[in-house]
């Protein structure tokens, strides 16, 4: 029997997603987690770093927050709705909102973010 650390099929299985990931670091680059905070009139979104593609590190500060954001959470819902994307929401009493994406559902998202990012429906200063 072939060493799982060894084992070329068993590489192959891992990468592909088919076993599960034992590797935290590795776990948080499939998933996107975002704590959405309210500031006022806007919204502070804070990412957690590990999973935040590189093409949006550009709305977010060396902190990994981003502030001030307009956030429509009806749409995210609409969009990740449609795309079939499995996303957990979770609301704080304090009105603060977590969202977790994994796998695809993380990419579709991201793409929410960019899109709504890109738009102008960022609340400017």
């Amino acid at each position: 029997m072939a060493h799982p650390k060894t084992d070329p099929t068993q590489a192959l299985k891992a990468a592909a997603g088919t076993q599960p990931n034992t590797n935290p670091q590795q776990e948080g680059a499939n998933a996107l987690n975002l704590f959405c905070a309210r500031s006022g009139d806007a919204w502070r979104l804070h990412a957690a770093p590990q999973g935040l593609p590189l093409y949006l590190r550009g709305y977010f500060d060396a902190h990994h927050e981003a502030y001030p954001v307009d956030l429509d959470l009806d749409d995210l819902d609409r969009f990740m709705g449609e795309r079939d994307a499995e996303y957990e929401k979770r609301e704080s009493h304090l009105g603060g909102v977590e969202i977790t994406a994994r796998g695809a559902s993380a990419a579709s998202l991201a793409e929410w973010l960019s899109n709504m990012f890109s738009s102008g429906v960022r609340v400017r200063r």
